[in-house]
């Protein structure tokens, strides 16, 4: 008979809570205890508390922890010791804590164990960002932790291992912790003084395109020499070379070679670019979104353009791509020169629309120098904004779901020229605005015309009012536009702007449907 008590129960089975961490070193703790005021309501954790945690992975069994072992000293062998800078003291989930300057080191600690651990369906789920910090302490009261600052003698410190703790309960509720490994940062690749080419198997492909733009925009710090770097195709690693040997030379292997950039070895399905970001430090670069999603797509599906319309996919980046490659067969480094300024300029695009921007307007609104309200029209609520601004893409990044989806954006130019432009999912009727506009501008200007006001909603340029186009195509009512040459700037004052806004949008001075 079988004897349920003749085998340990799985569901018995002793666990452990794990997670990852970096060593604060003991002077550097006291260095931070001493830089907090003594009459501060926190209760400070002990310095053999601190760390900065990496990975947080939950309870495994031995099993697991023996396979998360191998991830973590392979991941270790692979790195180079680092060195750490704290920055500021700062208070998050009721906690007092010193945070990180991040760094490529840190975010490739990250990323590879969460990649890996996820891949292996072990640890515990978590999203993929991470903001680097030493908890500190557990304040009792509110208080204002940017009044004082970590000494600048323990702002720096270097990293030699990652640590693997065992989490316990402890006295007090601060948890124990229990070093259960340590694995020697070895920095696996020797590094050249100066990266002079990039070699490719094939022709460039939008994975390897991004790949290369990643390399040249972000890795001169790691590799000298790269922005630079020509491009080169070998089908096969030389015989006797290595991606260790060749990296001695300048030679950065992309999806060759079985080594840190191609993506065929990869145990978890991935792309070259991706690999190149995680090794960066810039995966979770918000200006890279769309274009590392792309080469994703591309590579994984053959889909760069998504789209039933032949021309939409005849004339999408990757058609585009593989007709290079067809036209120059036997210049295939020129394929990368062409497509390299298209990646530039969406990158640029994309800092505008994700930092820039988003800078800029909330700047311009604390200086008065932008104002929100709204305005119905016909039952239907209408959110604008006005504001001062020279940018090109100030008023699209505004209309967008990220810059706050204003139907309707005012915008002055320094040179005093207005345009008026909307969000072409709302479809506002912009006809009794524009017969107020052009009715206030002759009104400044001194002219006076004998004109039925539905003369002054028409489309297009009417002779009388040059100074103003109503354009149905954009939905737009400009003053010259965002270059303006010849017309000369609106006569309208900013202070009467608002005004007029409300009237025209909600139709009060004249209906168009009458």
């Amino acid at each position: 008979m079988f004897n349920i008590f003749s085998k340990k129960n799985i569901s018995e089975e002793k666990k452990q809570r794990i997670f990852f961490a970096l060593h604060v070193p003991h002077e550097v703790g006291l260095c931070l205890l001493s830089s907090i005021p003594t009459n501060l309501p926190v209760v400070l954790y002990p310095k053999e508390n601190f760390h900065i945690t990496i990975k947080f992975v939950g309870e495994v069994n031995d099993e697991e922890l023996v396979r998360i072992k191998e991830i973590a000293g392979r991941l270790a062998s692979e790195m180079s010791p680092f060195e750490v800078t704290i920055k500021d003291f700062c208070i998050e989930e009721e906690r007092l804590r010193a945070t990180i300057e991040p760094s490529t080191a840190l975010s490739r600690l990250f990323n590879g164990l969460t990649d890996e651990l996820e891949a292996l369906h072990l640890g515990k789920p978590q999203p993929k960002h991470y903001h680097p910090h030493i908890t500190i302490g557990r304040p009792s009261a509110a208080f204002d932790p940017s009044n004082f600052a970590p000494d600048p003698s323990c702002a720096r410190f270097s990293v030699q291992e990652l640590e693997l703790h065992q989490s316990e309960p402890g006295d007090d509720q601060l948890g124990k912790y229990t070093l259960a490994a340590s694995f020697p940062l070895r920095g696996g690749v020797a590094h050249a003084e100066r990266y002079h080419t990039i070699v490719l198997p094939t022709r460039a492909q939008p994975d390897t395109l991004v790949a290369i733009f990643l390399l040249k925009k972000f890795g001169e710090s790691r590799f000298p020499g790269i922005k630079e770097a020509e491009i080169d195709f070998w089908q096969v690693v030389p015989a006797g070379e290595t991606e260790e040997t060749l990296d001695r030379q300048g030679i950065i292997l992309l999806d060759l070679g079985g080594g840190r950039f191609d993506h065929h070895g990869a145990r978890v399905k991935t792309t070259a670019s991706h690999l190149v970001a995680e090794y960066l430090g810039v995966r979770e670069n918000a200006a890279l979104v769309k274009l590392l999603t792309y080469a994703e797509r591309d590579d994984f599906f053959g889909k760069g353009t998504i789209s039933d319309d032949p021309l939409d996919r005849a004339f999408g980046l990757s058609a585009l791509i593989a007709a290079l490659n067809k036209s120059l067969v036997k210049n295939p480094g020129k394929v990368v020169k062409i497509v390299m300024p298209m990646l530039i300029a969406h990158y640029n695009e994309e800092v505008r629309r994700t930092q820039d921007l988003p800078k800029e307007f909330a700047e311009k609104l604390q200086k008065g120098e932008a104002e929100t309200f709204a305005v119905k029209q016909r039952g239907k609520k209408l959110n604008v904004v006005m504001v001062t601004s020279e940018s090109g893409s100030l008023a699209g990044y505004l209309r967008s779901q990220q810059g706050g989806r204003f139907d309707v954006v005012a915008q002055w130019l320094p040179s005093g020229h207005l345009n008026i432009l909307t969000r072409p999912t709302k479809r506002v009727d912009l006809r009794s605005l524009a017969a107020l506009i052009r009715v206030e501008e002759t009104t400044h200007a001194g002219r006076e015309l004998e004109m039925n006001v539905r003369e002054f909603s028409k489309f297009g340029r009417i002779k009388e009012v040059p100074e103003w186009y109503y354009d149905p195509a954009t939905n737009s009512i400009q003053n010259g536009g965002l270059n303006p040459k010849e017309i000369p700037p609106t006569k309208i004052p900013k202070a009467d702007l608002k005004k007029i806004l409300e009237l025209g949008l909600a139709e009060q001075m004249w209906d168009p449907r009458q």
